[in-house]
């Protein structure tokens, strides 16, 4: 069901998306995951001790102060800290993460308290 739910929020209308004959190579590639919250491109994701990114940084963010939710959307996981980033390649392991601090190369990442969120600006 995930795999059918990101397949068909990649474009965000059924004129757009086209069928697969007429959409290029290209135009496949730059496709985004959405996320499973408001579906909207994945362009900045959350990610948390079970490196699962389906969920987007706004809607984390909402879930967990204003719904009081810090669990993974996908596995339940409860996650104390979640990093908020736009690099696909990083996990949460490579955020180095003390108490209330986290630094990478050299930067310290803006933390939000009542999110309990760094923020990746890089």
């Amino acid at each position: 069901i995930l795999g059918w739910f990101f397949r068909r929020a990649k474009t965000s209308s059924p004129i757009e998306r086209g069928t697969a004959k007429e959409r290029t190579a290209k135009e496949m590639e730059e496709e985004v995951e959405a996320c499973l919250v408001c579906c909207e491109d994945l362009r900045v994701a959350a990610v948390g001790s079970c490196n699962h990114r389906g969920v987007c940084a706004l809607c984390s963010v909402r879930l967990r102060q204003l719904l009081g939710d810090s669990c993974c959307i996908l596995c339940k996981r409860e996650l104390d800290r979640v990093i908020m980033t736009a690099d696909v390649t990083k996990t949460f392991e490579s955020f180095p993460i003390w108490g209330d601090v986290c630094r990478v190369e050299g930067r310290e990442l803006y933390y939000d308290e009542e999110s309990q969120s760094f923020f990746d600006d890089d």
